[in-house]
């Protein structure tokens, strides 16, 4: 049975459940484990998103990645001065670990609300959903003239993309290229490497659906 409990930070910095002091974030959840595996996945999500390794962001924590990886799967605290820095890297506020989980049928997510991320390649993409409970994940992306996904990606599931503006270089296992403009789409499994370009002069806009969600 779900209950609507309190998450806050002890003195010593770690995300727990207790009385209300200082920073909080209330979320619909099972308990404490299946909270900060919430967190981990989120954390995966955008880290892989970006093309970022558990060794990579170890060296930039200064932490193991077995640390890391036990995180990431909710079987570690997760400090939120850690977090702070985990946001840093991956270029979204910490709020967006502590979002609003609350289960429905319906979710209606405003303009304003969507969270938005930056990849190190000038890319800009909004996580258009982000309930953990949802199994359909859309994202879209803005590429600027000469900006990339960074390094090709590869996720369970099938993913679909749908160029609304410009146009695209889709790349696909390394050698095949696909050329998309303006209302072409393309579907593909998503366990291969993949990832998306921009070789024009002008603002390419795609939008991006994976079934199930990787995150």
């Amino acid at each position: 049975m779900s209950t609507t409990v309190t998450r806050e930070l002890a003195e010593d910095g770690v995300v727990q459940t207790g009385a209300q002091r200082g920073i909080q974030a209330t979320v619909e959840t099972d308990g404490r484990e299946e909270f900060l595996e919430s967190i981990g996945r989120r954390i995966r999500f955008l880290r892989k998103r970006k093309g970022i390794t558990l060794r990579d962001m170890g060296e930039r924590l200064n932490l193991s990645a077995s640390y890391l990886s036990q995180m990431e799967t909710g079987k570690a605290n997760v400090r939120i001065d850690v977090l702070k820095q985990i946001s840093d890297i991956l270029g979204v506020s910490t709020v967006f670990f502590f979002m609003d989980q609350k289960r429905g049928p319906i979710k209606h997510i405003r303009c304003n609300d969507v969270v938005q991320t930056m990849l190190e390649h000038k890319a800009h993409v909004r996580m258009l959903f982000v309930s953990d409970n949802l199994k359909l994940e859309a994202t879209g992306m803005t590429l600027p003239p000469g900006a990339s996904s960074g390094k090709p990606v590869s996720h369970q599931g099938d993913e679909c993309c749908y160029v609304i503006e410009g146009e695209v270089d889709f790349v696909y296992e390394a050698d095949e290229k696909y050329r998309l403009k303006a209302g072409d789409i393309i579907n593909y499994p998503a366990e291969s490497p993949h990832g998306w370009s921009n070789p024009t002069d002008e603002m390419a806009r795609v939008l991006v659906v994976c079934t199930p969600a990787t995150f």
